[in-house]
């Protein structure tokens, strides 16, 4: 399967300050920034596997509430934490928004080498003044990712997680990228914006790669009341709401068979 032609640019026409998305996607954001104090006052994550990195209280895009919870893609919390367990060469963090998985990963993993794709420089500048905060010397903040960008910045044994609103069906090819054949990958896949892209990853790494597909999954308040019981449940079950658009959101976890072969699951 090819994506369409018009997949090449989505991110940055999606992320155009002056279309009716990004228009949406502030309003969001502005309407999420009171009831992100509410969650976390000092702007602090206050669970989940990044708790205690400090954000702030402003976000490029809308999920600060969840994030500051810690309850934000809770749903590949743990998946993540066991492919950087693995040992990793780096990390690369394409579309890595306001920072909070490059940020978390850099404080939490200090002597793990971070590198992050931001296409939004307001999102950026949100990002680099995270890393100020939290003293995250281990992160490099960038600009746009490009499948030569990538090729540059990938090698055998990285950690790409990659979030591009379906750019992701340009970007993640082999042939264009030859050592994704040898990285662990961590994809959020766009289908509302391109559909098919799942089989399409799936062709692509089904020989090199171990896959699993892990799909969204709606909130209980078993993932969040220990956290967020001093709210109100309207509150609470607002600040956990993400604004996942259907089809339902899933992520492709892709370790390469030599690593999953291996019986310490180490790096390769």
């Amino acid at each position: 399967m090819v994506a369409p032609p018009w997949t090449r640019d989505l991110a940055r026409l999606l992320r155009d300050r002056t279309s009716p998305a990004r228009r949406r996607a502030r309003a969001a954001v502005g309407n999420s920034v009171e009831l992100a104090a509410k969650v976390s006052p000092d702007g602090r994550v206050i669970g989940g596997p990044f708790e205690g990195t400090r954000l702030g209280i402003a976000s490029a895009w809308g999920g600060l509430p969840a994030r500051l919870a810690g309850t934000y893609e809770c749903e590949i919390s743990n998946v993540l934490l066991e492919l950087l367990d693995r040992g990793p060469t780096r990390v690369l963090d394409l579309g890595a928004a306001d920072g909070y998985y490059a940020v978390g990963i850099a404080r939490r993993y200090p002597e793990l080498e971070v590198v992050a794709f931001e296409i939004d420089p307001n999102a950026r500048r949100l990002l680099r003044s995270a890393a100020e905060r939290n003293h995250v010397p281990n992160l490099t903040v960038k600009g746009r990712v490009t499948s030569s960008v990538l090729r540059r910045e990938a090698r055998a044994g990285s950690l790409v997680l990659c979030d591009l609103e379906g750019y992701e069906a340009d970007l993640l090819d082999p042939i264009l990228v030859p050592d994704l054949m040898r990285a662990m990958m961590l994809v959020e896949l766009h289908e509302f914006a391109v559909p098919g892209v799942g089989s399409l990853i799936t062709d692509r790494f089904g020989e090199s790669h171990g896959i699993r597909v892990i799909s969204a999954r709606d909130r209980t308040r078993q993932d969040y009341d220990h956290l967020l019981g001093r709210l109100s449940v309207a509150d609470a079950v607002a600040a956990v709401d993400e604004g996942r658009p259907l089809p339902r959101m899933s992520w492709a976890v892709l370790v390469p068979t030599a690593i999953v072969d291996r019986p310490d699951g180490g790096s390769l």
